[in-house]
């Protein structure tokens, strides 16, 4: 599954800087209160694509143990590359500026802890998300809110003793997705006159 992901990414990148492309936006923000960090390219007047990386702990907490008797420290850090292909429907406005619709894949590696113990495991999400990108000068903001499934997981159950449960599902991880950025545009961004 990762070579395909590799293909289509590659894919993506590939047909982004084929187009003839008009502008570029570097944003930083908050995805799901992970900070993320992403490059976006438009490919012409209603279209862009995207790639970012993200990373950040997602939580740490005390455990109880059912069945057991101990209680553990349990702590789940991911680091995801997500890329996002979007159109910005709207005749008022061009690309990346307005309201926007897109697709995007995420591919996380989540580090579950326990005590000294550590697994990694696999996960690729799908999903859809919509937002508005606001352009002035050379600045931007965005806000986004995203909904995507579980497509594909390896999933180490060492960190689960047939009576024990430990840490929250993996398929859950990633689901809704709640997006805060700000960001540069080059070359300056001429709106529609």
């Amino acid at each position: 599954m990762k070579k395909y992901l590799g293909i289509l990414v590659l894919l993506m990148v590939s047909i982004s800087f084929c187009a003839k492309a008009q502008y570029n936006n570097i944003k930083i923000g908050i995805d799901n209160l992970r900070p993320i960090l992403i490059y976006e390219r438009t490919t012409d007047e209603n279209f862009s694509a995207e790639f970012g990386v993200e990373y950040g702990p997602i939580m740490s907490y005390e455990v109880p143990i059912l069945s057991c008797t101990e209680t553990f420290t349990y702590k789940r850090t991911i680091y995801g590359l997500m890329s996002n292909l979007r159109a910005f429907p709207s005749k008022k406005h061009i690309a990346p500026n307005g309201f926007f619709i897109g697709t995007d894949i995420r591919y996380f590696i989540i580090e579950d802890q326990i005590s000294d113990i550590i697994v990694t495991n696999n996960l690729i999400n799908f999903g859809a998300n919509l937002g508005y990108q606001l352009i002035w000068g050379n600045f931007t903001m965005e806000t986004l809110i995203g909904f995507s499934d579980v497509i594909n997981f390896s999933l180490d159950n060492s960190l689960r003793p047939k009576e024990c449960h430990t840490g929250p599902e993996l398929n859950n991880v990633g689901k809704i997705r709640f997006q805060f950025c700000i960001g540069v545009i080059f070359p300056k961004f001429k709106k529609l006159k």
